[in-house]
């Protein structure tokens, strides 16, 4: 018995030290960290008016402002406080030439790191600063076999942001990419890059097909509306969803009648976006919008009514229906948008 207590005291004694010396250890290290964030802060302070000077006047920059890891640091901080806020195409050409110039050969360093969190904070910031000069070196770290998911999908945004020419043979290949991570990689794509989607859609990944819509729909890219009408007649389930999607955000159609039978579609979200389209149409389609306001939807009532208050008699027919209709649904969703009109 006396042995046991002996081995636990002794066990005890060897954690508190353990605890000891952990806890002493962590407070160097903030004591450390806090020092070298003061240093950070200070050189920060030094830096921001000839950062200023420089990107607003072109006011010459002293070579040696970068010396150590606390002036990169500091130098880094700056920049990408500048570069949420300058919004002059002079500025930021200013700004780009600075990051290229100090933070460049540093950064083709960083991109070999054993560290995915260096490697991953360095992709960011060649984004941030537009280093078109890093392109070649991103490329090949692409292709690296240790480059992880997660950098890739962060290449290619850069390389979308550069607007790489080769983009979508890359991306396409890559059987790992969700819907998502493509419409976050094209929503960084000009129309001339963006164009060479549009050509090869027939062979590209369904995710892609998919992202390509939604991208179009979100910008409302009316010059590719022949383009939209083609993939719904063509196609079919989601992708021609999306199609007509794209079509009724962008509001406008050739041929009205060539979509008319959707109103009595089973899939709900297809009455909806015809009774989006009619609300830039004709009033002889008032009488398809007042039986869409009866649908057994929400969406699809809000959107008819919403179509209805488009006209110039709208408020007058949703008045009407509010008196008259026996359906308590359209009558409260009319009752609804009379309401919002009046706001």
């Amino acid at each position: 018995m006396e042995q046991e207590i002996k081995v636990l005291q002794i066990v005890s004694i060897i954690l508190i030290v353990l605890l000891v010396c952990l806890l002493v250890y962590l407070i160097i290290r903030k004591t450390v960290e806090n020092r070298q964030n003061k240093k950070v802060i200070d050189k920060k302070k030094k830096l921001i008016g000839t950062v200023f000077e420089h990107l607003r006047d072109g006011k010459e920059i002293p070579k040696n402002i970068m010396q150590t890891r606390i002036d990169k640091q500091a130098l880094e901080e700056v920049l990408t406080d500048f570069s949420e806020r300058m919004e002059g195409e002079q500025e930021e050409k200013r700004l780009h030439e600075l990051a290229a110039f100090y933070l460049r050969d540093s950064y083709v360093k960083e991109l070999k790191a054993r560290n995915w969190s260096s490697r991953m904070n360095v992709l960011y910031k060649i984004e941030d600063f537009h280093l078109h000069e890093m392109e070649r070196h991103v490329i090949s770290r692409l292709y690296n076999k240790n480059c992880t998911s997660d950098e890739k999908i962060q290449i290619y945004r850069i390389l979308a942001a550069f607007q790489y020419e080769k983009i979508w043979s890359i991306i396409n290949e890559d059987m790992e990419l969700s819907e998502k991570n493509y419409r976050s990689i094209l929503l960084r794509i000009k129309s001339a890059i963006f164009e060479e989607f549009i050509r090869p859609f027939y062979y590209c990944r369904e995710e892609l097909q998919l992202a390509i819509l939604d991208v179009i729909s979100m910008k409302r890219k009316v010059e590719y509306l022949v383009f939209l009408e083609s993939v719904f007649e063509k196609y079919d389930g989601e992708i021609k969803l999306r199609a007509l999607k794209a079509i009724s955000s962008i509001g406008y159609v050739k041929n009205i009648e060539d979509y008319l039978f959707l109103a009595k579609s089973k899939v709900w979200e297809k009455r909806m976006m015809i009774a989006k389209l009619l609300g830039s149409s004709e009033e002889k389609y008032l009488p398809l919008l007042i039986m869409l306001l009866h649908d057994s939807s929400w969406w699809v009532r809000s959107q008819a009514a919403e179509s209805i208050m488009s006209f110039k008699k709208g408020r007058v027919i949703l008045l009407e229906i509010v008196k008259l209709s026996k359906d308590k649904f359209a009558q409260d969703m009319a009752r609804e948008w009379l309401n919002k009109g009046v706001h």
